[in-house]
């Protein structure tokens, strides 16, 4: 008896070892599917925001990091990036009327001491120097209604949004700037790169799936045609109408 109760006991005793080895091993696993699929979803996140941004970058034509650093500032400054460059993009427009003679946009120019050209070269500046021109010396105006309407002039309707960037002035956006790349959150132009080139793979990755779903749909397509013209030849028959009288008189009288 003695005996078969120590038997026992170590055999209950495996039992609920084996029982919390298999406990942990399940935790480990659920644990490292989770740690996976956490994995991928980053960089399937990462793939898309790196394919957007060389888009934003082409459409825009500033670099990548740029893109970052700015969008880094404007989570200070309380801005908007797209606002920024749809306002950058206005600037390049007005900067062209202003050298073809529009009176108003140059007048705006002036009155603001910016100079659109080189008169040495009669090239046009770089734009995005004098957008940032532009901002600080709207922001040396006290006026707040006639800083408006020159803004609105230069950069269009939506100028007013830039108020807190023209408050804040370039040298705290370039500060900003700065920080953004000390503290190594900017991801270099050759890692967007890759990462762009790895989302175009997804692409194409799911380009085939759906293909490849279109054509085993057209694979199965006469066989679920040819199950819905024999189920509309049965309810076109006596029989069918039947069933179907059967089931509403059924679905009337429950009601």
């Amino acid at each position: 008896i003695k005996g078969n109760l120590i038997s026992g006991a170590i055999l209950g005793g495996l039992k609920t070892l084996g029982n919390l080895v298999a406990s942990v091993a399940k935790a480990a696993f659920e644990g490292i599917k989770k740690i996976v699929s956490a994995g991928l979803d980053l960089v399937f996140s990462t793939g898309e925001w790196a394919d957007a941004l060389l888009t934003q970058s082409e459409v825009t034509r500033l670099s990548t990091e740029k893109l970052q650093e700015y969008d880094y500032a404007l989570n200070f400054i309380d801005g908007d990036l797209d606002t920024v460059t749809a306002a950058m993009k206005r600037n390049i427009r007005s900067m062209g009327d202003a050298r073809d003679g529009a009176g108003e946009v140059a007048d705006a120019y002036s009155r603001l001491g910016v100079q659109v050209y080189d008169v040495a070269t009669g090239q046009l500046r770089d734009s995005e120097i004098v957008f940032w021109e532009i901002i600080d010396a709207l922001g040396r105006i006290p006026n707040e209604t006639e800083r408006d309407e020159i803004a609105m002039t230069l950069l269009g309707k939506s100028a007013t949004d830039l108020n807190p960037i023209i408050n804040a002035g370039s040298d705290a956006f370039i500060k900003l700037r700065e920080e953004a790349q000390r503290l190594g959150i900017v991801m270099s132009e050759d890692d967007v790169e890759a990462m762009g080139l790895f989302q175009d793979e997804v692409d194409k990755f799911n380009l085939k799936l759906d293909s490849l779903k279109r054509q085993i749909g057209l694979e199965l397509m006469p066989v679920v045609n040819d199950i819905i013209t024999r189920a509309n030849e049965f309810f076109a028959s006596p029989e069918g109408k039947k069933l179907l009288d059967d089931l509403t008189d059924g679905i009337g009288n429950v009601s």
